[in-house]
Order: structure tokens, then C-alpha cells, then sequence
């Protein structure tokens, strides 16, 4: 893993070097020539959501650095505005207030070194940010402009920011040994013995370990720290053995280790996904384009609004630019098997799941593999996940992953990391890897919640969701001996529980056209009963619908009785007494089928009523077609 992530860099052509990193920064503070400070100027460009400018190459000093010093150390040429400026918080001690005013006279020493070894435009800077009436006036410009403490300041000179330039590099690079010198001085001697030499874990080459390697960032919105996380540590005595000290156990150079840290850091800002509590970094050894990357199919680095994610297809335009992905996906793997991409299909790919866990990285999953591969397996997760749309116009649109993470909870927040790693990976993996029971038992807990609850948008019954019924057909399709469920009605698959769903919705159907809307219909009352101990209810719902068939009479009763006798013809056995949880998301598969069904043929039947201009076909077919509404579902 740590080779290919130092292979990624140098294929990107990442210049990663010990005690240097890219740094993102909000604001700027401008002097003029003779020190005299000007202005706060903001390098968000106005958004709100930015951390600042990206600037490629600042000086970094790692955590065992900054607190090296006696005194307090802080970071050079940019630190936070509560460092910089004397900007102090309302609940600072004077500790705290002592401690912050040491790191700021280490911000403003080296930048006094630094003018005497490398840019002398900055001794004017230093003197002024010595000063403390100076630092009152630069606070209150940064709190005049709201920024917060904790923002990252840089500073310019006549309008010439030191971090756009590179005449500091070798002066930092000398200083930094200095302070490492000055560390090691305060320090006990270590033997001869403790300076050992140790094959790096990337290279394979001879080394000196670093003891610690960095932090990594941009994981705090899923369980990491704000100034970093560790993704190799042994700062812990359980985590160490054979008597190895710390980065010992791990063996990796000080240049090589910033080399993959460089590599992660840029894989979470450029190439991540965040997937509930967790983060999918992945990459492509080889070329490939945004709009043939499979995983970008999958899920869209863009975030995905609520709406997108409760979609159900009801408006064609949207529906149209949803089905985009399915399109999308079918037309690489066509370009694959026929050799017009065979760049691609030798390519390979690399997935990370990852999130924090109290200052370290927790490596959730490891995937790689063939492009061509991957590209199959996405394609063959959308064909798995096709589902009539509940109208029963067509299919519904292909979901997106957190479409289909978003149909097993309340709330997106109620996802937990492991689960949407194992999610990720059967999405992934082909149809080999099997969903996990977990997410069946979750999507069926909210198809029989929102079956019986009322949306407060609109007031109506909770319309069927796609991604969730697309989810119990995967489930089943790609369960060793499970049951071949088809994306549409199977009037003759050979599973009682899915017949039992059919005769659900009929019986349903045929009370709400008796009686019309009675509040509380037999879907409502029964179902939940229904789909676990079927034989119980269904029977006395049979014998109800009778009298309801003589009250709708007519051709339309026959047509009701044809149905549920050919329903019966697929039960062929007795009705069992009870349904396990996979048997009754088959009840619940059948169910939703047949009322789809059913108002295909009342829409199909609208249709025909509306092509035919007699009166007398005209009253025929409101008989069959007049306000199709079943309970539980909403139109």
C-alpha cells in the first residue's frame, strides 16, 4: 500500500520533501516596505465554504518539532491568526495567553532569521509583529473581516507573498536542521546501539527510520482531529514489538515518509468520497478521463443534495439526467469488450475506505484490481439495482451509492462507517460479493415505516422508494440459491412469499375500490401481520374481499376474480404460517409489483380512454381507471 501510494506521487509528479506541504490559507496580512501594516486581505475569493488559497510548497514543522523547543515553537511564514496577531480567545488562561506568546516569538524570530539569511524585505515584518501595539491593531483588522482564531495567516510585502516565491527554500531547510540540532542537544544521549539501521518498508533500501512520519488531514468531518491524524504510529507500548521504539516498527525514512503523506493528503482533497462516516480515496495507474471513471458513475464526488437522494423518479427531465449514469456505464464496458478502449482495460485501480479514530486513521477496506473489471462490476451493481419505477412506466432511475445508503436510515448521519464500507465494496466487488443481511433487514424496517406513514410535505400516504426496493432485488439476485427476482411483475415465479405480496396488493386494491377511502385500509391494519404469519391474516382478507366483490359487481369484479385465482395458481401450496425476514422482503418484492403493475394498466387504460372519442368506450373504462390511489402509497 505505502509503495503504490509513493508511486502515485511520483506519476503526479508530487514534489514531496521532508518539512515542506501544501497548505491552504485564508488570509493574508499586507505590509508595506518599511513594515508599516496595511490590510487583511481575504484569498477565499469570497466563498464562504473555502479554507483559502491553496499554496503548494510552505515550510512544515511536524508535531514532535513544534514541541521540541522549550519555549514553544510554531509553524513559519503562515501560522493562525490567535498566533500571529495576539489574537486570543475569550476563554484563554494566562497560561494559555503565555504559552500562545511564546509560539508568537518563535513566529517572529525566524522571520528575523530568515530576512538575514534569505529575504531581507521581512525585517521591517519582524519588528512590527514585535510589537504589542501593532498585534491590537492587526487583531482587530482580522476580527473586523471575522476571522476566527484558528484561521491560517500568511503575510505580504508590498503585495509579494514570501510563499509564492522560493527564495526561502534553503534557507528553511538549513534552519530546520538547526532546530532539529538544538532538539537533540536537550535530550539525553541514546547509545550507539539505539541508532540503528533498518530496511525502508517502501523502498526496500537501508535506513535510518523517522520515529514519526506526520499527520494526515481532511478527515475531521468524519472522525478525525482538525490539525491531523496519524496513519502509521506506535506511540503506544501495545503497539510495538520486539523491543522496537516507535517508527521502528514500521521502518520508513524521513523523505520517504513525507513522500506518501504527500500522496494521501493530495488523494483526500483531489480524489475522495465522503460516504457517510468514512472516506473512499481511490486512484488509476494510467490515464483516465472524469467521464470514464466507473466510481465517479457510482458516486459523484459532487455532494448530493436530499432531494437528489429521496429521487424517485417522478420528473422525466430529472429522471433523464439520472438514467446518464447507467448510460454512461454500459457504454465504457461495450468499449472495453470490443477493444476501442484497451488503454483502459489494462489500467488498474486502488480504493481506500478510511476514517479517524481518535487521532489515528483507521484503514476500513483495501480494494484494487483491473479497470476493465471494475467497470464491469459497477455495471453489473446498476443492472442489479434496476427496478420498475412504482407507476409502472418503465424503470426506475439507477441509484447513486448513497441513494441506496440513504434508503436503509432515517437520516444519513445514522450510517455507520463499517456498514457503508461493506456496502462499497459488494458495489465493487461483482456479483460475487454478497450484500450484507444488515442492509436487507434496515431497508425492509423503513419500507414497512414509510408504507404506514404519511409524508408532511404533502399530507398523502409516503410514496415507494426506488433505491430501497432495487436494494431487496440485489440482495436476493446476488445471494448464493437465492431467488431469481425479475425488475418487473413474474406472474409465474415459483416463490409463495412474493405470490403472497401479490395477493396483499389485490386484496387491498379491491377494498379500496368497494368502499373508497375508509381512513385505515387493510394495508395499514394488516400488513405487517400479513407478511409475517400470512396464513393467519390473508385467509379472513380473502373472505372479507368477498363481500367487497359483490359491492363492485360487474366486469370489473369477474376481472378481480380472474386475477386473484391466478394468483392462487402461483401459490400452489398451503400459505405458510410464518415468513422469514428473507421471505418477507420477497412479500414486500411482490407486493410492490403487483400494485405497480396494476397502475400500469390503469394508466395504459387512461390512455386508451383518452385515443377514443365514443361515450360509450368512454364510460367503460372509468369503471376500471377512476382516481387510482392504493393505501399505504401515494400517486
Amino acid at each position: 500500500m505505502l509503495h503504490l501510494l509513493a508511486d502515485y506521487a511520483r506519476d503526479i509528479g508530487l514534489a514531496a520533501e521532508p518539512g515542506f506541504v501544501a497548505k491552504e490559507i485564508r488570509w493574508c496580512l499586507l505590509f508595506k516596505k518599511d513594515g508599516t501594516f496595511s490590510e487583511v486581505v481575504d484569498l477565499s475569493g469570497g466563498d464562504k465554504k473555502s479554507k483559502g488559497l491553496l499554496f503548494p510548497k510552505c515550510p512544515a514543522l511536524s508535531h514532535s518539532e513544534l514541541i521540541g523547543g522549550s519555549s514553544g515553537r510554531s509553524q513559519v511564514l503562515y501560522e493562525s491568526a490567535q498566533i500571529i496577531a495576539l489574537m486570543f480567545k475569550e476563554n484563554d488562561t494566562d497560561k494559555d495567553k503565555d504559552r500562545i506568546q511564546g509560539k508568537h516569538n518563535f513566529f517572529v524570530s525566524s522571520l528575523a532569521d530568515c530576512a538575514q539569511h534569505a529575504m531581507p524585505e521581512l525585517a521591517n515584518v519582524a519588528k512590527t509583529l514585535s510589537d504589542k501595539a501593532s498585534c491590537t491593531q492587526i487583531a482587530a483588522a482580522l476580527k473586523e473581516k471575522k476571522a476566527k482564531p484558528s484561521d491560517k495567516v500568511t503575510i505580504a510585502v508590498d503585495f509579494a507573498r514570501p510563499l509564492d516565491s522560493s527564495a526561502w527554500h534553503d534557507w528553511w531547510r538549513n534552519f530546520r536542521i538547526k532546530l532539529a540540532d538544538s532538539t537533540d542537544k536537550k535530550k539525553p544521549k541514546k547509545k550507539k546501539a539505539d541508532a540503528s539501521l533498518m530496511l525502508d518498508f517502501i523502498t526496500g533500501e537501508t535506513i535510518t527510520p523517522c520515529l514519526t512520519q506526520g499527520k494526515i488531514s481532511n478527515l475531521s468531518d468524519v472522525g478525525g482531529q482538525s490539525f491531523g491524524d496519524v496513519f502509521i504510529g506506535f506511540d503506544k507500548e501495545s503497539f510495538r514489538s520486539f523491543g522496537f521504539k516507535q517508527g521502528e516498527n514500521a521502518a520508513v525514512s524521513e523523505e520517504n515518509a513525507a513522500v506518501y503523506r504527500e500522496a494521501l493528503n493530495h488523494l483526500l482533497k483531489n480524489h475522495s468520497r465522503r460516504l457517510g462516516k468514512s472516506k473512499v480515496v481511490y486512484w488509476y495507474k494510467g490515464k483516465v478521463k472524469p467521464e470514464d471513471d466507473p466510481i465517479e458513475m457510482l458516486a459523484p464526488r459532487e455532494k448530493e443534495t436530499k432531494e437528489d437522494l429521496s429521487f424517485d423518479g417522478d420528473d422525466f427531465d430529472r429522471q433523464q439526467d439520472k438514467a446518464v449514469a447507467l448510460s454512461n456505464a454500459r457504454r465504457l464496458l461495450d468499449s472495453l469488450k470490443t477493444g476501442e478502449r484497451r488503454d483502459l482495460g489494462e489500467a488498474a485501480f486502488y480504493v481506500m475506505v478510511l476514517s479517524g479514530a481518535s487521532g489515528r486513521i483507521m484503514i476500513r477496506d483495501w480494494i484494487e484490481g483491473q479497470f476493465g473489471q471494475l467497470a464491469q462490476n459497477i455495471a453489473d451493481w446498476f443492472e442489479d439495482f434496476e427496478i420498475v419505477a412504482r407507476y409502472g412506466q418503465g424503470m426506475a432511475p439507477s441509484p447513486k451509492f448513497m441513494a441506496v445508503m440513504g434508503a436503509t436510515v432515517r437520516e444519513l448521519k445514522e450510517l455507520n462507517a463499517p456498514f457503508v464500507a461493506a456496502m462499497f465494496r459488494a458495489a465493487l466487488g461483482g456479483r460475487n460479493v454478497p450484500i450484507p443481511q444488515s442492509a436487507l433487514a434496515a431497508a425492509y424496517a423503513r419500507f414497512k415505516i414509510d408504507l404506514i406513514s404519511t409524508d408532511p410535505r404533502t399530507n398523502k400516504p409516503k410514496a415507494f422508494n426506488h433505491a430501497r426496493m432495487g436494494l431487496i432485488k440485489a440482495y436476493h439476485l446476488r445471494k448464493k440459491g437465492g431467488v431469481e427476482v425479475t425488475e418487473k411483475l413474474n406472474e409465474r415465479l415459483d416463490c409463495v412469499p412474493y405470490q403472497c405480496g401479490r395477493l396483499m396488493a389485490l386484496l387491498a386494491e379491491i377494498q379500496r375500490r368497494a368502499l373508497g377511502d375508509v381512513g385505515a385500509g387493510v394495508v395499514q391494519r394488516y400488513y405487517a401481520a400479513a407478511s409475517t404469519t400470512p396464513a393467519l391474516v390473508l385467509g379472513r382478507l380473502i373472505r372479507n374481499s368477498n363481500a367487497h366483490l359483490d359491492k363492485i359487481g360487474g366486469n370489473l369484479a369477474r376481472r378481480y376474480e380472474d386475477k386473484l385465482a391466478e394468483v392462487w395458481d402461483g401459490i400452489r401450496t398451503e400459505i405458510p404460517k410464518t415468513l422469514t425476514l428473507e421471505e418477507q422482503t420477497l412479500f414486500a418484492m411482490g407486493y410492490y409489483q403487483q400494485i405497480a403493475q396494476i397502475r400500469k394498466d390503469a394508466a395504459d387504460a387512461i390512455a386508451t380512454k383518452k385515443a377514443k372519442s365514443s361515450a360509450q368506450d368512454e364510460t367503460e373504462t372509468t369503471d376500471l381507471t377512476d382516481d387510482i390511489q392504493l393505501q399505504g402509497e401515494s400517486l
